[in-house]
């Protein structure tokens, strides 16, 4: 699918995706949209009725009042002759997260299983993915295990909420309080793409909040620079247009969905070079992008002027932006005048 139907794409998902699956389907044959949107729309519905995310589907403490389905571990529980289960942390369609105790470390660390047989495969590949980013602000991989023939993955305990979490707990952030999340997230992004990897995945339900510390988490779906996903997941609202046409991932996949995360993090009207940063992280054309994540947070840097700039003198302050970044930068200007 081409990027002009993108916007079509996201908006009839987000109007439907809450709906009961029976209205999903009236509303989709009566939006009057072409085929080739609603044939995507419908995708994308089957696959967010199929999958969850680890850390963000409902807490186990609510969920128990509605009959959830039974853990697959339980408290106590030895694994592998080394993990005591402690508890659930977080089920979603794609499988479970568990904090154990490793009796060999004597510390606490995450099990995360998949849901799908034959799961071995996909936690082994993002285990070794995962453990060629070594960064403060991202998550380490540990191990790679079984358990009565179901393989998991260990990895760093992390203790505290998730963006999205607190965004919905709080709402937005001010400008002084995204400020050092958004570097950190930055200086993460970059050690990721250092490593020659896309994480294809960033969203605020995959961004785990500890005091003082953000840490980008989940590697189930990234993949080397370079490389044409076999199939178009992830969160769909911070998929770049490029993951619905089948090109290859880069950098500048990961980038979009990082300008759609400010976006939507930050709550009042954000200074004008933040405003043209995400305007152009979020360019169709992923060329149009910044180059790279610090490129991105140079342009996030930029003093605000201290009056506000007539169109002329706004033109002259997009000059300054890298030769690729022009093009976004004077479409945002036209936008706002």
């Amino acid at each position: 699918m081409s990027a002009p139907w993108w916007p079509r794409v996201t908006a009839l998902f987000e109007h439907c995706v809450d709906l009961p699956a029976d209205r999903q389907s009236a509303c989709l044959a009566e939006c009057g949209e072409a085929p080739e949107v609603i044939a995507e729309v419908t995708r994308l519905l089957e696959h967010d009725r199929a999958s969850g995310t680890f850390l963000e589907s409902t807490p186990a403490e609510v969920r128990d009042l509605h009959a959830p389905p039974k853990a697959s571990f339980a408290p106590g529980e030895i694994l592998a002759d080394r993990y005591e289960v402690l508890r659930l942390l977080g089920r979603g369609g794609m499988g479970e997260v568990y904090a154990v105790y490793d009796r060999h470390t004597e510390s606490t660390v995450a099990l995360k299983t998949l849901a799908r047989p034959r799961a071995h495969p996909d936690l082994a590949r993002e285990l070794r993915l995962g453990r060629q980013v070594t960064h403060p602000h991202v998550c380490r991989l540990f191990d790679l295990g079984f358990h009565s023939g179901t393989p998991f993955l260990t990895m760093e305990f992390l203790e505290g909420e998730t963006l999205a979490a607190r965004l919905r707990r709080l709402g937005r952030l001010t400008l002084a309080e995204a400020c050092p999340l958004v570097e950190q997230l930055g200086a993460a992004i970059t050690a990721i793409h250092q490593a020659g990897l896309v994480h294809r995945d960033l969203s605020p339900a995959n961004i785990m909040l500890l005091p003082g510390r953000a840490v980008v988490m989940d590697f189930g779906l990234a993949l080397p620079e370079g490389v044409v996903p076999p199939t178009a997941i992830g969160t769909l609202a911070y998929m770049a247009p490029e993951l619905l046409e089948g090109a290859p991932v880069t950098s500048q996949t990961d980038l979009y969905a990082f300008g759609v995360m400010l976006r939507e993090m930050v709550a009042y009207r954000l200074p004008s070079p933040w405003m043209l940063a995400i305007d152009a992280a979020l360019a169709p054309q992923p060329s149009a992008r910044p180059a790279n994540a610090r490129q991105f947070l140079d342009l996030l840097a930029d003093k605000p002027p201290p009056v506000p700039l007539s169109r002329r003198q706004r033109v002259h302050h997009h000059r300054r932006l890298a030769p690729q970044l022009r093009p976004a930068a004077r479409s945002a200007a036209r936008r706002r005048v």
